[in-house]
């Protein structure tokens, strides 16, 4: 019997390869429950409490503890080290604390990579160097940078990737209220271990379900976004796969990376005219509705937001730079459209409508389904799968999702039942959201922004950017000043109203 398994070495082959592929597989398609890496509010206090801290200890253990970690680095995607940091500090009267200087540089870092508003950041920030016994930093935080200083000490200038990982926002700015509530000083030897293990957690879905989850978004937002019909959901199901394709290709090959704006639209541009061609023969003027769509995710409309919220609240460079951000990203989502346009587009204009075009049309039209429909029970779906996108964790997505759904169940119901005008509709939406999810700051330390990402991407602000420009490229005339900025400005200004009125809270 020897001899045979000997002579058959196919048999364990096989059984490790199953084996690599059913643990590819579960990898794949993780989905986590648990509650993340940090404990409850509570527990959290109680650990950063600083009566066994590190402040106690000799310079020796505190000297070790430092090299045990110098080469780890300082923050999500930072090149930089924590013992780059340390040595910055050498000689200086800051040395003795240089502990505390890594973490609050690196918790700035964190709040900033996983995608958390940089006014609201700067406050943690200055709140949480005040906790820890620092002199009060001259600090400026960006969308993906930042400069600080302690007093005579050096000055940093760091840099961090930058994306929306909710679950991660979620914790560290749950850490970060702890340390501003707790005792003075805290653990910050503690703090920089939970800290650490936000960093390492892996995320909450995936590869294969936050793909799903990313193409069901897109699939509903036909629906739920941009009113159109089955066929129209239909389409996007077809052309979304190829879509998403590009986005991860360019996510994981960093010479791609500077050509995802440009290269999505693209692909986009290149499908949807063989789609309408050739499967989902409909009127021209669902066209826009298929695009728009497949662009959901990519339009900056939270950039737009923010850079108007940055401006109101004194940070008029970044908010300014925000603006001139959302001007050149629309221009070549617009641009990487028109381009994949030209493969097939104009063909397929030739042969549905009769004449040929070499320009996305972008017609409005009228949906058939009446809006409770689609704003009670489509985002009923929808919602869901979007914050899935957003990587929210499942067992934290059900006070989001109510604020969520109530926001935009407020909102279509102004639109349609009220006499406002869309400005006042745009600021009172946002206000209901904004203060719905101040309120569950206040009680469960979820930071604010969480819930009011969904209500950007779904109410998809942006689109108007895209549009002027598309409008700029067929007849050299745009609004994006006139329209696009003021339907930001409008939001931005219900989100202020909504945040200074329970900021004292």
């Amino acid at each position: 019997m020897a001899e045979v398994d000997a002579l058959c070495p196919t048999k364990p082959r096989s059984s490790g390869l199953c084996s690599l592929v059913w643990s590819s597989m579960r990898e794949a398609f993780w989905v986590d429950c648990s509650r993340g890496p940090i404990p409850s509010l509570g527990e959290l206090m109680h650990l950063l409490d600083s009566a066994s801290g590190s402040h106690c200890e000799s310079p020796t253990t505190k000297e070790q503890a430092m090299a045990q970690r110098r080469n780890l680095p300082l923050g999500p995607n930072s090149t930089l080290t924590e013992g780059d940091v340390a040595q910055m500090y050498c000689g200086n009267p800051l040395e003795p604390e240089v502990e505390k200087v890594v973490f609050v540089l690196k918790l700035a870092l964190c709040l900033l990579a996983y995608g958390h508003s940089t006014v609201d950041a700067e406050e943690i920030f200055r709140c949480v160097c005040h906790k820890a016994g620092l002199p009060t930093p001259c600090v400026t935080m960006g969308p993906r940078d930042m400069q600080a200083c302690f007093g005579a000490g050096p000055v940093h200038l760091l840099r961090c990737g930058r994306g929306i990982i909710a679950d991660k926002m979620k914790d560290t700015a749950q850490l970060a209220i702890c340390i501003e509530c707790g005792h003075t000083p805290f653990n910050v030897r503690q703090a920089t271990a939970f800290l650490d293990s936000i960093i390492a957690a892996p995320l909450p879905y995936g590869f294969a379900m936050h793909c799903v989850a990313l193409h069901c978004a897109l699939t509903c937002a036909a629906f739920c976004t941009y009113q159109g019909d089955a066929r129209d959901a239909l389409a996007v199901a077809l052309v979304a796969p190829f879509v998403i394709a590009a986005s991860k290709l360019c996510q994981s090959c960093p010479a791609l990376g500077p050509m995802e704006v440009l290269l999505v639209p693209f692909v986009i541009g290149l499908f949807v005219p063989l789609v309408w061609e050739y499967i989902v023969p409909v009127a021209v003027d669902h066209i826009s509705v298929m695009v728009f769509s497949l662009l959901l995710v990519w339009l900056p409309g939270s950039e737009l937001i923010y850079g108007v919220y940055e401006i109101k609240m004194g940070s008029t460079t970044i908010g300014g730079s925000r603006l001139v951000s959302t001007l050149i990203q629309s221009m070549l989502l617009a641009l990487g459209i028109t381009m994949g346009w030209q493969v097939f587009g104009s063909n397929a204009h030739l042969r549905v409508v009769g004449n040929a075009s070499a320009f996305v049309p972008f017609q409005g039209r009228h949906s058939s389904i009446d809006w409770r429909w689609i704003y009670g029970v489509g985002n009923l779906v929808m919602i869901p799968f979007t914050l899935a996108r957003l990587h929210v964790r499942l067992r934290d997505m059900l006070q989001p999702f109510v604020i969520i759904y109530v926001s935009l169940l407020a909102y279509a119901s102004l639109t349609h039942l009220s006499s406002l005008p869309n400005p006042m509709i745009n600021v009172a939406a946002t206000f209901i959201a904004g203060s719905a999810a101040s309120l569950d700051e206040c009680l469960t330390g979820t930071p604010a922004v969480l819930p009011l990402l969904p209500v950007i991407i779904i109410l998809a602000p942006g689109s108007g950017a895209v549009k002027s420009v598309l409008l700029a490229l067929q007849t050299g005339h745009s609004e994006f000043w006139s329209t696009s900025i003021l339907e930001g400005t409008t939001m931005a200004v219900g989100m202020y109203l909504a945040f200074t009125l329970w900021s004292p809270v």
